[in-house]
């Protein structure tokens, strides 16, 4: 075994939580311009724009932060001021970075990882400058030799490309590389498409009880590193 590539967002840190405290900044900025913006409806509309962006029409998720905030503010009949989406954007995004927090056991492992001289990566969906700020403020850019996020490699998990990419700049083959992600689709079968060993976590809220065929099913960080020693163990 030779690298370990993760997903980011629910995979080591908790975004799932971080997402509506961030959006109810968002609103309280919003109020300060349209003091008559409800807060329920606010939420609502963001949620059902963002499932119509990404499973309806399938956008990729690195392509569409303007979109998504200009049919926010549409569906609110709000003036899409382009000052306001701008400020609201980064508003998001730093308060996404600002806001989540590392899962237990998972600098643990970073640190155990690094110990044994493998290659660690991050593979995510959605825009680097996000995902690297997300990084910076939960401190763990130390552990990784590669961040990348699919404005880089120009398409979202679960098609191979974007998985190819990260092997390719690591210098490791797909059965050298487990790929640690909470998503059946998008990180468990992108993952075994192209071959590498996948991996998926349970310690997700929305993941307890959950079992995925043809992966390693971990409910806690350190059984990954079991992992990696079962398979450097076969490798030798």
């Amino acid at each position: 075994m030779k690298a370990v590539i993760f997903d980011l967002d629910n995979t080591l840190c908790d975004t799932l939580s971080s997402i509506p405290r961030s959006m109810k900044v968002c609103y309280k900025y919003l109020k300060n311009f349209f003091p008559d913006l409800d807060l329920d409806k606010f939420l609502k509309i963001e949620e059902e724009i963002f499932v119509r962006l990404t499973i309806e029409q399938r956008l990729p998720v690195y392509s569409f932060r303007a979109l998504y905030w200009h049919e926010i503010f549409q569906e609110l009949g709000l003036e899409a001021d382009p000052i306001l989406i701008k400020n609201v954007i980064h508003l998001y995004g730093d308060q996404m970075a600002k806001t989540v927090e590392l899962f237990p056991g998972i600098e643990d492992l970073l640190t155990e990882l690094k110990k044994r001289g493998l290659k660690l990566a991050i593979l995510s969906n959605g825009d680097f400058f996000t995902k690297a700020s997300m990084v910076e403020y939960l401190n763990i850019g130390k552990y990784f030799d590669l961040v990348v996020a699919s404005d880089i490699t120009q398409v979202d998990k679960p098609d191979p490309r974007a998985f190819l990419y990260v092997l390719q700049k690591l210098d490791v083959k797909a059965y050298e590389c487990l790929f640690v992600g909470d998503e059946r689709q998008n990180d468990i079968m992108g993952a075994q498409n192209v071959g590498l060993i996948p991996v998926y976590v349970t310690w997700p809220e929305k993941n307890l009880n959950k079992v995925v065929e043809g992966a390693y099913n971990v409910s806690t960080p350190l059984q990954i590193l079991d992992l990696v020693e079962q398979n450097l163990t076969i490798a030798n």
